[in-house]
């Protein structure tokens, strides 16, 4: 089985205090309400795909946004609402074959001037057309340090992070220490979904197979090209209506091929998805969840899936067959949680998918904590 992190311990991120989850498996279902902090655990696991630079941790803090391609705030703003509130201490850890990592980013906001001959005003509020005269602005800053340590070698440096830092001011490295990808609830709907099928004729003809079930006529998965711009078009072709864009099809198509582009992607690494049931039809779900399986034992890859769905997560058990399968060679994992109000941790459960299902069965027992 593929288990890339055995254990998470997120000290404090976001809303989430105290959380340590322990033997993670092969597929770590998170199971819990509308706001609970589901997609924080995955933003958790995100910073460990680069921790050694900044540039990572400001990319996870617009994880949410980026789908969208609109951001309805800063950078600064994004940044800032990732840490926790009260102190501006972030802090997370985890352990497994990747090696041991611990990162910490503490500090404060204050307010100070800064040079407005120092900012490139063409990607700013300002006016680029404007006659500036040499002066100074007053911004808020984020005034702190950030520290991370890889089996025990640490590092840190200073931050100054004010609301005109961008992206490309900051040092990164393209190759990442940890392949993780992450597919939001509404990524099948930005585009740039086939990418990784395409380069696998074998691959390419599976998830062909799995399209069929919702029109058997598909047959193909393909890039044409665009007349009208350098941008190639995502199409699928159809026996009787030929080569037709991805756009012209419902969204239930769009997340099938968008599920299985990112198993691809996150080869010999980990895949986190969002809200899984997200536009699929229940009838589905057995089909659909099989094959996400089968790829990601195909590809090595460690599965991190949110739901808020009993009827999702009945139909992710029962795909393992386990009235066939010994218990100690279970896959899953169904981990819930919730926040103490006393003690202001978060409380978590985990239990192998087996004992979960069974337990269902039995009992009609329900997955919270």
């Amino acid at each position: 089985m593929a288990i890339y992190i055995n254990s998470l311990n997120i000290h404090a991120f976001r809303g989430i205090r105290g959380l340590r989850l322990d033997n993670l498996n092969h597929f770590n279902i998170i199971a819990g309400d509308n706001n609970s902090g589901k997609t924080s655990i995955l933003e958790a696991i995100s910073l460990f795909k680069n921790p050694m630079y900044l540039y990572n941790v400001l990319k996870t803090s617009r994880m949410r946004e980026d789908a969208s391609g609109f951001y309805s705030q800063s950078l600064f703003d994004s940044f800032l609402n990732m840490l926790p509130q009260d102190d501006f201490h972030m802090g997370v850890s985890a352990y497994g074959p990747i090696g041991e990592i611990d990162l910490e980013l503490l500090g404060e906001t204050k307010n100070i001037l800064i040079d407005k001959n120092s900012i490139d005003f063409r990607k700013t509020r300002f006016d680029r057309t404007e006659n500036y005269e040499p002066q100074e602005v007053e911004t808020m800053c984020f005034d702190g340090v950030y520290k991370f340590a890889i089996n025990s070698n640490f590092d840190s440096f200073p931050i100054e992070f004010t609301g005109f830092t961008r992206f490309n001011d900051l040092p990164r490295e393209r190759r990442n220490y940890i392949n993780i990808s992450y597919l939001s609830p509404a990524k099948h709907l930005s585009g740039n979904n086939i990418s990784n099928i395409v380069r696998s004729s074998s691959y390419k003809e599976l998830c062909v197979y799995l399209l069929q079930l919702f029109d058997e006529d598909i047959m193909d998965i393909l890039y044409i090209k665009n007349e009208f711009s350098n941008r190639p078009i995502e199409c699928l072709y159809h026996k009787k209506l030929g080569t037709m864009p991805l756009s012209t099809y419902g969204d239930g198509i769009k997340k099938v091929i968008s599920l299985t582009n990112g198993i691809a992607a996150a080869k010999d690494g980990i895949l986190m998805i969002d809200e899984i049931e997200t536009s699929i039809h229940s009838k589905y779900y057995k089909d659909i969840f099989s094959f996400l399986f089968m790829a990601c034992e195909k590809y090595n890859v460690q599965l991190f899936i949110t739901t808020h769905s009993q009827e999702a997560i009945d139909a992710l058990l029962t795909t393992q067959g386990y009235s066939h399968k010994a218990l100690g060679n279970d896959p899953i994992n169904v981990i819930t949680f919730r926040n103490d109000k006393e003690s202001h941790e978060t409380l978590s459960r985990t239990m192998l998918g087996s004992e979960v299902l069974r337990n269902r069965e039995k009992y009609d027992f329900e997955v919270r904590l």
